[in-house]
């Protein structure tokens, strides 16, 4: 669970690495769109991401970097 304090960081400071794990291997995006919609739920927006999508699609287990 995210607390205000947190959300507030995350949504100054959006710039952070989104890894995920499909068939071809691990894939390390960075993303410069996050934000925290609520204590629990994290965005981002999908530009030109398409092994992060891909791998999302088929695992939905990321690690974030932030």
């Amino acid at each position: 669970m995210m607390n205000d304090d947190l959300r507030a960081w995350i949504n100054d400071w959006r710039l952070g690495y989104i890894a995920t794990v499909g068939a071809e291997g691990p894939n390390v995006s960075p993303k410069g769109t996050f934000q925290a919609v609520d204590e629990k739920t994290l965005i981002f927006a999908e530009i030109r991401s398409p092994n992060t999508m891909r791998n999302l699609g088929a695992d939905n287990r990321v690690e974030i970097a932030h």
